[in-house]
């Protein structure tokens, strides 16, 4: 019997408190554009990215909050703070700090990246283009900006187009570097014949 309540409690909590769960069909990695000019801003950056891999969203939010405010200049706790929003579904405010990132840094794939594909979990494949564009210039020997510009061609049904942009990722020779990342390229491009 309490055995029975304990596991129930368990489901209870978890239920309670576990972050809203996202789709996982994109690939969004970080690549560090700018270094914190203050040690303390850094550190919360570096604990609240720690936060995202038990998906702590909200103590994430916090700690890169809490930096921007010691140290306004490290643009990375923007889009940080993006995806952490993005992965909670509030898709607009996840939008804004990308904005915030992009305009602190215009260059940033990951801002890019997040922008996009919070655009496309809104269901806005037209803005997503441009953005998946954006960081594939940023970025254009890493995976995520070819993907999530495949992704976007598939969705609007535009499957040549997506079968070309997977090909000239291919050509580049480069491995995604991290592996369910090929393995999500893997399918889409099945989907994509």
């Amino acid at each position: 019997m309490k055995f029975l309540i304990a596991i129930i409690l368990t489901a209870s909590v978890t239920a309670l408190y576990s972050q809203p769960a996202t789709n996982d069909d994109y690939v969004q990695n970080f690549y560090v554009t700018c270094k914190s000019g203050k040690y303390s801003a850094y550190q919360d950056i570096q604990v609240g990215v720690q936060l995202l891999d038990t998906k702590q969203y909200s103590r994430s939010i916090n700690r890169f909050t809490k930096a921007l405010s010691k140290d306004s200049t490290c643009k990375d706790a923007y889009y940080m703070l993006a995806f952490c929003y993005q992965q909670t579904g509030k898709l607009p405010e996840s939008i804004a700090y990308a904005d915030s990132a992009i305009a602190g840094n215009p260059s940033s794939p990951s801002a890019w990246i997040i922008k996009g594909t919070s655009l496309l979990m809104s269901g806005d494949s037209v803005h997503s283009e441009e953005c998946f564009k954006k960081a594939i210039e940023g970025a254009p020997d890493k995976l995520d900006g070819y993907y999530g510009l495949a992704l976007t061609y598939f969705r609007q049904k535009r499957m040549q187009e997506s079968a070309e942009v997977i090909a000239r990722f291919e050509a580049l020779g480069t491995k995604p570097t991290v592996n369910r990342d090929g393995k999500k390229l893997g399918r889409l491009k099945e989907l994509v014949r």
